[in-house]
C-alpha cells in the first residue's frame, strides 16, 4: 500500500483506528456572553463574563474572585446571583482581565443588580 494513493476515507479510517479523529465541536454553553458566578471544586467562587465553557473547564473575562461573600438577599450563591453582595461583609479580588478555570461544578447567571454589586464591590 502506497500512502500517496490513499483516499480521504481510507486516511480517516486509519486515523480513527489510532484515536486521532476529533469529534465535532460541541455547541457553545448557553450562558456564553453573560455575567455569571462559577463555583469551582478547588479554585473557589469567581464572577465574570463567560467566554467559554466545556464541561468543567471555563474561561471568564473581567472577573473577580469572591474570597468571602455575603448575599444581599436570599441564601447561598443563588442569593448572590439574584441580589448581589453586601460589600462590607464580602471580600473580593481585584479585577482580572481573563482567567481559565478547571473543576467548575456550578455556573449561575447573575441579574444586572448582582453584577453591579460585584463589579463595584
Amino acid at each position: 500500500m502506497n500512502i500517496d494513493d490513499l483516499t480521504i476515507a481510507q486516511a480517516r479510517e486509519i486515523a480513527r483506528l489510532f484515536g486521532a479523529v476529533q469529534s465535532a465541536p460541541s455547541a457553545p454553553h448557553p450562558f456564553v456572553g453573560r455575567y455569571v458566578l462559577l463555583r469551582c471544586y478547588s479554585a473557589g467562587v469567581h464572577a465574570g463574563v463567560l467566554v467559554s465553557q466545556d464541561g468543567d473547564r471555563a474561561v471568564l473575562r473581567d472577573s473577580r474572585r469572591l474570597w468571602r461573600w455575603h448575599a444581599a438577599g436570599g441564601v447561598a450563591l443563588s442569593g448572590v446571583a439574584q441580589h448581589g453582595i453586601v460589600a462590607s461583609k464580602s471580600k473580593l479580588d481585584a479585577l482580572n482581565p481573563e482567567i481559565a478555570l478547571t473543576g467548575v461544578i456550578e455556573t449561575i447567571p447573575c441579574t444586572d443588580a448582582a453584577q453591579e454589586s460585584i463589579t463595584n464591590g
